[in-house]
This record gives C-alpha cells, sequence and structure tokens, in this order.
C-alpha cells in the first residue's frame, strides 16, 4: 500500500472512531452531566420517641437545599427489615421537593424490625454502579431482627436463605411458646444477622470512605460506632430525645452537619447558615412552635472534637469523689436549713400579729388575749435553731467521717423482693458487641441481681431490663455493673432512657414483681 493510501486510511479509521465515540459517548461523559448524587438512608423501624429518624431526615433534607446552592439528586431511602427508596428528586426541582416533603410525611415509621444488614446491602448494590458524593445514614435504634417483646421474627429473616439452618430449626420449635423459641434461637438469629453485616464492611469501606456520616440519634449505640469505624464513617451521636430540649439539639446537629457535609462535598457554606437552619425549624410544622424562641446556634468547627473521641451528650462527666461528697453534704444540710427558716419566720409572724392586735384593740371594750411573752417566744425560737444546727453539725461529721469510701454496695441493694422465674430479663452488650441477656433473681430500689452463668461480662454493657408479663420495658443509659461471684451479677442503673418516668416505672416493678 503505497503511503498516500495509507494516510488515507488512518484518517478514516480516526473519523470513524470520532463518529463512534459522539454516537455511543466517551466512558463518564453521561455521568459527569448528572447532578452529584446524596442518598439519605433512615430508620423506619417503630421509635418512641416523637423526634425520630423520619423527622431527622426530613429536616435535614430541607437544610440541605435551602444550605447548597449546587444542584444535587436528592435520594430518599427508608429500612426497617426491608430497605426500599422512596424518591429520588433534584435539589432545583421545587415541585419535585415539595412532593418529597409530604410524601416523607406520609411514610408511617412502623417497622417491627430493624434489620442494618439491608440497608448496608442496598449500599453495596447502589455503590457499585454509581458514587454519590454524600451518603447520611439515621438511626436512633439497635440491630433487632428478632422483637422477643411482640414475639416478632422479621418475615425477610424467615424467607432468607442465608438463615436457612436457623429457620429449620425454628420450625422444629413450632410446637413452643414464641418466649421458648426466643430463647432458644435468638442469640443465635442475632449473631447470624451480625456476621451478615460485616461481610459487607470490606467492600463498602473503599467507596464509602470519606463520604458516609452516621447519625446516631440515642447517642450510645455500640453498632453504630464500631460500624462507622470499620467504614471509615464520620459517627455523630447526636442524642434528640422527647425530654432534652430537643428542638434545640436538632438545631445544633443541622448546623454541625452543614459543616460536615460542606467539606465532603467542597462546597462553600453561606455566612448566615446557622440561621438557614432556625428558618428551616420555624417552618416545619412539627418544630414551629418550639423554634420560635431559638437563638441562632453557631458551631465553631474548631471546637468540634472528633467523632470517634466525642462523647456521649447522654453522658455526664464522672463527678470527682470530692465533688460527690460536697454535693451530699450540701444535699443534706438544705433540708435543716429549710427547717431554720421557717420556724423564724412563724416566730416573726406570732410577734407581729402579738404586737398589731395589743395596739389597735378597742379600749373600751379589751379582748381576752392569751399573752405569750416576748421572751418565751425569743427562747424558744433560739433553743430551736442551736437544736437544729446541732443537728445539722452532726449530720456534717456523720458526713464527713465516711471520707471518700466508696458507698457499700449489699448494704444500698437491701430489701430485696425475690422476682419469680422468668418474670424479669437484664439484656447486655459484652466487649466484643454481641447481645445477651439472662434471668433476674433479685430486685431492689438501686439495682437487679440477675444471673449471667458462666459468660465473659468483662466490659459488659446493660441495655435494658425487660418484664414481658407487665410489659415494661426499661431502656437503660448509663449504670454499672458488679461481680457477685458464682455467676452473679448487680446491675445498678444510673440513668434511664426516659428519667423520671422509668424510674416511677421501676417502682411499680418493685411493687408488683413478686405477684407475677
Amino acid at each position: 500500500m503505497t503511503k498516500p493510501a495509507e494516510r488515507l486510511s488512518f484518517l478514516l479509521a480516526f473519523t470513524l472512531g470520532c463518529l463512534l465515540a459522539g454516537i455511543l459517548g466517551m466512558p463518564g461523559a453521561s455521568s459527569a452531566a448528572e447532578p452529584p448524587e446524596m442518598v439519605v438512608v433512615f430508620d423506619e423501624s417503630g421509635s418512641m420517641e416523637r423526634y425520630d429518624p423520619k423527622l431527622a431526615s426530613k429536616l435535614w433534607l430541607m437544610t440541605f437545599v435551602r444550605t447548597f446552592e449546587t444542584p444535587h439528586r436528592l435520594v430518599l431511602t427508608g429500612f426497617d427489615e426491608a430497605a426500599r427508596e422512596h424518591m429520588a428528586v433534584p435539589t432545583d426541582d421545587a415541585e419535585g421537593m415539595a412532593a418529597l416533603e409530604k410524601h416523607i410525611d406520609a411514610i408511617e415509621a412502623k417497622g417491627l424490625a430493624t434489620d442494618f444488614e439491608r440497608p448496608l446491602a442496598y449500599l453495596r448494590h447502589k455503590t457499585a454502579t454509581s458514587q454519590p458524593a454524600l451518603v447520611l445514614l439515621v438511626s436512633d435504634g439497635q440491630p433487632e431482627i428478632w422483637d422477643a417483646k411482640l414475639g416478632y421474627l422479621s418475615e425477610a429473616v424467615r424467607d432468607d436463605p442465608r438463615y436457612g439452618a436457623l429457620n429449620e430449626k425454628l420450625m422444629a420449635l413450632k410446637d413452643q411458646s414464641p418466649a421458648a423459641r426466643y430463647d432458644r434461637l435468638g442469640i443465635a438469629y442475632h449473631e447470624r444477622n451480625l456476621a451478615l453485616i460485616e461481610e459487607h464492611l470490606p467492600n463498602l469501606q473503599p467507596r464509602l470512605a470519606g463520604r458516609l456520616i452516621i447519625w446516631d440519634l440515642s447517642g450510645r449505640s455500640y453498632f453504630l460506632r464500631r460500624w462507622a469505624e470499620a467504614l471509615g464513617a464520620q459517627y455523630l451521636p447526636l442524642r434528640i430525645a422527647d425530654q432534652e430540649s430537643p428542638v434545640e439539639q436538632l438545631q445544633k446537629a443541622m448546623v454541625l452537619l452543614q459543616e460536615k457535609t460542606a467539606a465532603i462535598i467542597d462546597q462553600p457554606l453561606p455566612a448566615d447558615h446557622a440561621a438557614r437552619v432556625r428558618d428551616v425549624l420555624t417552618s416545619a410544622a412539627e418544630t414551629r412552635e418550639a423554634a420560635r424562641d431559638l437563638p441562632i446556634a453557631e458551631i465553631p468547627p474548631e471546637a468540634e472534637p472528633e467523632p470517634e473521641t466525642r462523647p456521649s451528650p447522654s453522658a455526664p462527666p464522672a463527678p470527682t469523689p470530692g465533688m460527690q461528697k460536697d454535693e451530699e453534704s450540701s444535699s443534706n444540710l438544705i433540708p435543716l436549713l429549710g427547717a431554720v427558716l421557717l420556724i423564724l419566720v412563724v416566730g416573726l409572724v406570732l410577734m407581729v400579729r402579738f404586737r398589731r392586735r395589743h395596739r389597735e384593740g378597742p379600749e373600751s371594750e379589751p379582748q381576752p388575749v392569751v399573752l405569750v411573752p416576748t421572751a418565751m417566744t425569743s427562747d424558744f425560737i433560739e433553743d430551736r435553731v442551736r437544736a437544729t444546727m446541732a443537728e445539722a453539725e452532726e449530720a456534717r461529721d456523720r458526713l464527713l467521717s465516711k471520707g471518700y469510701e466508696r458507698i457499700d454496695n449489699d448494704k444500698r441493694f437491701a430489701p430485696r423482693v425475690k422476682v419469680p422465674d422468668g418474670a424479669m430479663i437484664v439484656h447486655w452488650v459484652n466487649r466484643d458487641g454481641q447481645m445477651d441477656h439472662g434471668p433476674a433473681v433479685d430486685l431492689s430500689m438501686h439495682g437487679v441481681l440477675f444471673a449471667a452463668g458462666d459468660r465473659d461480662m468483662t466490659g459488659a454493657i446493660v441495655t435494658r431490663i425487660q418484664c414481658p408479663i407487665l410489659d415494661v420495658t426499661l431502656e437503660i443509659i448509663d449504670g454499672r455493673l458488679d461481680d457477685r461471684g458464682d455467676g452473679l451479677f448487680v446491675a445498678l442503673p444510673e440513668t434511664f432512657a426516659k428519667g423520671v418516668d422509668d424510674k416511677m416505672r421501676w417502682i411499680e416493678l418493685l411493687t408488683r414483681i413478686d405477684a407475677t
């Protein structure tokens, strides 16, 4: 072939290649034209709180749209025992965003199980074909595919061949009660579920590292923290609870999410971004009333601790022994000082009334009056003051004499009420993140003695105390665990999820547990 012919062949091949590239599209050309994607995955299982993951997700979507001008494609996905993609809407589509808000309001978050394997499988499938700019996972719960209280095992799990051996065992126990089936297989199902979750993490980590935020609305989930570390995600334990100024906490959470998101998607924050959060809260029907008096919250990024060391808002710093001593002394002296003031006030009132009646009474018709000598009244008040101050000093000396010794838990635990067999169950998470439970033995005002057998309880955390017969479940936020030997342990709850309400239910259990 001559050189002119070769050149002509080359030009024809090059031209044909360009035409084909234009027709079929160069690799990545179509994806570059698409707006970046933000995926919000929220927990749809039933929540005990009014400010649940569904509402938190809705408020964040509204905040995102009002904060960042660059168009994004918002994808809303919910999960309970299954994951479902609800809608995908561009942020610059006003009608679509309005429809998205209405759709969120119509979602009924009443799932009976919380299977975190499902959203992770969804994200694994999604990131295989696309690369979201940001993924936000919102939950306030723990992994629970089998609700022991309701006796409900996830239907998706029962139909899943990956649980085949366990499902066969379950069918063999069909004639037993739901409680008996749970006692036999509940832990095995939970461990299988965690194993399936762990299988997703190595595949998701390179796809989501640096682009995933896990918002833990409970503020204390061991599992969400563990998975965030494994995935290279930012873990935000921002607790939103009905009894803890929830709208103010939501405001702070939204401002923090604005800052984290701006860093991830590499977009500048507007100077008034905190004011835009307040605008969102005052426009949403669920938070409008409570948000009207909120000041604009600013959270300096440099003051924000790293996610992996961020303490839980629900866990206050432990007081030093000296602080505890001062607080105990003050709390014991307050009633005594109140008694002194009461005696002084009563004495002064009596003296004033006596003198007034003595001066203003009619001279012509003197009224019979029981005279109380002033000296006697003064002496009585002084004697009571001396006695009360002496008692206060004795109480102070008794407190000081105790030093900084630890309260004897055996004394703190008495008197005890025997718990009937099977009437109360103590649930805990061991140091490896495995959930377990054991029967309660004794109950008191301050704690519950339970049997853990030969299980390793080192580093274990009690998460809840359940009384199925009375339909009572108490979630524990903070507490202590003491080893009594022979496989017996004492759980001493210090902070309940619902505060005073749960403490009252604890007292009610103490009075009713022996009747079960």
